[in-house]
């Protein structure tokens, strides 16, 4: 057998669940291919299968058919590290640092090896003064935090987080986004992350794969989703006053654009077609005070993407 370019090949892969005399389809004819070191986001609204295809990468749940192949037929504890969205009880009897260890033993690590990288997760994460709590005692983000430390933990080839974000306040969000833009190419890991929090991982996955009713629709680059999906500017004002906000209705009148509401700020999308257009506005005696306007020009992003796609449409003014 030749040598595969890729850590993970999925090919047609559908699962039928059986609801009494109905047929549910979850995924219908995924195929996906993810190479060494490859950061792959996935996403999707709920119930698109997205879940379903990690289960079955997993094999936690059968295929109705298609295939998975992975690049090692002999695979080890360690080649794959996986963090799911539901809680896992299996730890609640034991201390943090109990976790980490046995984790670690699990995995096959040596002594050292295993020590290393305990500290380097403790570290990061400041769990020093966790490590002797029960694991049933923590808060839902330290469980959420120990979590995603197992699954990194001592991981040699394959990473795969199922919404490692989700229901995280900001300060622990930033802490795992860190981690993973630092660590990940160190790590030699490819990684698939499934995720709504579209704009935290946008800096961090190669690719986004968009699953919709059990099919991916797209896959491809951040870039190539944003420029098919979202091709305008958003002309951000943080407070403005009356006067400001006259010009920008004025403005979006004569060039029908949007005007969308957010908490303290007004956004003008603009379609790159009419974008000269601002840099007039912005230039003219006629246009807003720039010297005295707290604005910011920002191109599409993965966010508007999931948006556009889906028709989840922001409020507008």
């Amino acid at each position: 057998m030749g040598f595969s370019k890729y850590i993970l090949e999925i090919s047609d892969l559908k699962k039928v669940y059986k609801k009494g005399q109905q047929s549910v389809l979850a995924n219908d004819g995924v195929s996906l291919k993810l190479k060494p070191r490859e950061v792959v986001g996935i996403v999707g609204e709920n119930g698109s299968g997205k879940t379903t295809l990690l289960n079955q990468v997993m094999g936690l749940i059968s295929s109705t058919s298609g295939t998975i192949k992975f690049s090692s037929t002999n695979r080890t504890p360690r080649d794959i590290g996986y963090m799911s969205q539901y809680r896992v009880d299996v730890f609640e009897h034991l201390t943090l640092k109990e976790a980490l260890f046995y984790a670690s033993k699990f995995k096959k690590l040596s002594k050292k090896e295993s020590q290393d990288i305990m500290n380097d997760l403790i570290g990061f994460f400041d769990l020093d003064s966790y490590l002797g709590r029960m694991v049933s005692t923590l808060s839902g983000g330290y469980r959420q935090i120990l979590d995603f430390c197992i699954a990194v933990l001592g991981t040699s080839s394959l990473l795969i987080l199922d919404e490692p974000l989700n229901n995280l306040d900001p300060v622990f969000k930033k802490k795992i986004i860190s981690y993973l833009n630092k660590n990940l190419d160190k790590l030699k890991l490819a990684t698939i992350i499934v995720s709504h929090n579209l704009e935290e991982i946008e800096s961090i996955v190669e690719r986004v794969v968009i699953f919709k009713k059990g099919k991916i629709i797209e896959n491809c680059t951040p870039q190539e989703a944003k420029l098919k999906y979202d091709r305008f500017l958003y002309f951000v004002v943080n407070s403005p006053d009356s006067s400001t906000l006259k010009k920008l209705e004025v403005f979006s009148k004569e060039n029908k654009c949007e005007i969308l509401k957010d908490i303290n700020k007004i956004i003008v999308k603009i379609s790159f077609d009419l974008s000269k257009n601002l840099w007039q506005f912005l230039s003219s005696a006629s246009g807003i005070d720039i010297n005295n306007t707290n604005f910011k020009i920002q191109t599409g992003t993965l966010e508007n993407v999931y948006l556009n796609i889906f028709d989840k449409k922001m409020e507008t003014a």
